[in-house]
């Protein structure tokens, strides 16, 4: 197909225009004006190639999807005064550069002879591009929509939201410009959530509308963005002051850890999570909900779970901690005072008034004494006092925004400080507004030693999930099931790519057997079903034969854990059979049933990218990287234009 031409949007340009003089103010400003410079360079190659696959440009309509989510979040987290890097800024740059390298492949691509990236990687590019977006948030994840009437009332309450936007547009004023880039963020995301969740030739049915809507969301990011980002609008200037005092010495001594490494490198595979992810949000918009424990046994996936919390609430997450760094258990951010160090270091990035607030009090204060003193200094110097001082004490009024505080794995703060990271706990529900909200996750075993007695007031305003109760057990063995039936699917999908004899493949019964083996050795914790998941595809990329791989895949795991890997599975048989009892066996895991089974992406946050296939090891074997690309591809139909 003849190729068409791409470029920077008007947003974007500003926004390079206005970072580059102030490229060191700004912390995450190298990253930005690099993914912007690699995606003009997509663009400029695209551009001087003359004839295309569908592959190709269906990837760089992705590329452009890309900078459309970055240009909106930059402005989102200027209005905002978010001096937080975005943490999807490392990984869109290393994506990018990738995409790159196989542009450069263009000018050896025709009919005849495509070279050395068939357009089975551009789909894989384009899928792993979308991944991203809808991981961090950008694409609203519905189930797949194969009734064009229904598209075209999703698409209308989309124009509706539009419509909204260009009316507060109108009224002008700064104050709201926040909340006004708040919800053209939304409708972006729901506009693009529509796109995904429909095959090709129904997009192709409603193109003109499609392409309406598009063009006004392209035209209200060119000029409502644009016009906040210029390098001396009020806007922009109150942000660069902001990172001025992000500068200075006092809010570098308070930082321990770097939580965006751990969130990066964590994440929930396509269609778990989904019943989680709807009792998170219903307990955040009760302004009488202000705690949230999630707690599990070890390896259930509640990092991963709360980091994905942070990717996707990030207008409400204003600070996070994640305890657990195992090369150094008795460092600062193992310890309770640097718990409340590296949460006032990330408020003074999220919430500017705090960040005056303790300049003023403490900028010019010796900090080494000061985060040396008992925990309690610590907690009424940089939480307590700052906080009742701007938000109050008690209850508050309602807000669109609740500042959302997530704290990961308090059994991994040092054993010492148990009994103070409780009283901490305590302490917050008590001194704090109730504007301020808090989300922890926590070893089962340990709930009753770092959880306090809640009042009975504290009792009504707090949400607690045990993920191996009773209630949610079915839930949690359910998710691990999805992961285990869809990885499956994946790597047993190129079987005829691969020229599998017929009497060589798995049957319908054989894959049921698979995965009620898998499910059993898992022991219900996803960090073991990932090893086995990976264990399997290494083997499956030897020797190809399935019920071979598939008692191989376990050697491994069984060697590095020993005894304990069989008591586990041994405590989870009980579990189990109660699973299947109320659940029956599995369902057929060939590749028509899988797309019915992924149906619960129906009430599923949008959170996909695979647990871990997509990310720490996405090159290691083609069967690992067909497994996570078709994970995706059956999450977002128009990649593939899938059939229903």
């Amino acid at each position: 197909m003849a190729s068409t031409r791409f470029e920077v949007g008007g947003s974007t340009s500003k926004l390079l225009v206005a970072l580059r003089p102030v490229e060191t103010e700004i912390s995450w400003s190298t990253e930005v004006i690099k993914a912007f410079d690699l995606i003009n360079t997509i663009y400029t190659l695209y551009n001087e190639v003359e004839e295309v696959t569908r592959a190709v440009y269906d990837m760089i309509q992705k590329v452009k999807d890309f900078e459309t989510f970055i240009s909106i979040d930059i402005v989102r987290h200027i209005a905002l005064r978010n001096g937080r890097r975005p943490y999807y800024l490392l990984r869109a740059v290393s994506l990018l550069q990738r995409t790159l390298d196989a542009v450069q492949t263009l000018d050896v691509m025709d009919e005849s002879s495509p070279g050395p990236w068939p357009d089975r990687y551009w789909h894989h590019l384009a899928a792993e591009i979308q991944a991203t977006l809808t991981e961090y948030g950008f694409s609203t994840t519905m189930c797949a929509i194969y009734d064009v009437d229904e598209a075209g009332k999703k698409l209308d309450a989309v124009n509706v939201k539009l419509d909204k936007i260009k009316k507060s547009i109108r009224q002008g004023g700064d104050s709201d410009v926040s909340v006004t880039i708040l919800d053209l963020y939304g409708a972006a995301a729901d506009y693009n959530g529509i796109g995904q969740s429909m095959t090709m030739n129904n997009i192709e049915k409603m193109a003109a509308r499609f392409e309406k809507t598009k063009d006004e969301i392209a035209r209200l990011v060119a000029d409502f963005c644009a016009s906040y980002v210029e390098s001396k609008s009020n806007l922009f200037l109150r942000y660069l002051a902001g990172q001025f005092l992000l500068q200075k010495a006092f809010v570098d001594r308070l930082q321990h850890s770097d939580s965006g490494i751990i969130i990066g490198q964590h994440m929930i595979h396509p269609g778990t999570r989904g019943w989680l992810m709807e009792r998170f949000n219903q307990w955040l918009t009760n302004d009488n909900k202000r705690l949230i424990v999630i707690a599990g046994k070890q390896g259930s996936g509640k990092t991963a779970f709360a980091s994905a919390i942070c990717k996707l609430y990030g207008q409400h997450q204003v600070a996070c901690h994640f305890f657990g760094d195992a090369r150094h258990p008795g460092a600062a951010s193992n310890r309770l005072n640097g718990l409340i160090q590296n949460l006032a270091y990330d408020l003074c990035h999220s919430l500017p008034e705090y960040l005056n607030y303790l300049d003023d009090r403490i900028g010019s204060v010796d900090m080494g004494g000061l985060l040396n003193e008992d925990w309690r200094m610590n907690y009424d110097t940089l939480l307590k006092r700052p906080l009742q001082f701007l938000y109050g004490k008690g209850k508050s009024k309602g807000s669109d925004r609740r500042p959302l505080i997530v704290i990961d794995a308090l059994d991994e703060c040092l054993e010492a400080d148990w009994k103070d990271l409780r009283a901490f706990v305590a302490a917050f529900l008590a001194d704090l507004s109730t504007s301020f909200c808090l989300f922890v996750t926590v070893r089962s075993k340990y709930l009753g030693e770092l959880i306090p007695p809640l009042s009975p007031d504290d009792q009504d305003s707090t949400e607690g999930i045990r993920l191996e109760d009773r209630a949610w057990i079915n839930w949690h063995i359910k998710d691990i099931e999805i992961y285990l039936s869809t990885s499956l699917g994946a790597i047993l999908s190129g079987e005829d790519e691969r020229g599998v004899p017929k009497h060589a493949k798995a049957d319908t019964m054989t894959l049921q057997n698979a995965i009620d083996e898998l499910l059993k050795a898992s022991s219900g914790r996803f960090d073991y079903a990932v090893e086995l998941m990976e264990s399997f595809a290494a083997e499956m990329g030897g020797s190809g034969q399935f019920l071979s791989s598939l008692k191989k895949s376990m050697v491994p795991v069984r060697l590095r854990h020993g005894d304990l890997f069989e008591r586990k599975v041994g405590d989870f048989a009980s579990p189990y059979r109660a699973y299947r009892d109320k659940e029956g066996r599995s369902g057929k895991v060939d590749k028509e049933s899988l797309v019915d089974t992924l149906s619960v992406i129906a009430w599923t946050h949008p959170c996909f990218l695979c647990y871990y296939f997509g990310h720490q090891s996405w090159k290691s074997t083609d069967y690992v990287l067909n497994l996570w690309i078709t994970c995706v591809c059956w999450m977002f139909p128009s990649v593939f234009a899938l059939q229903p």
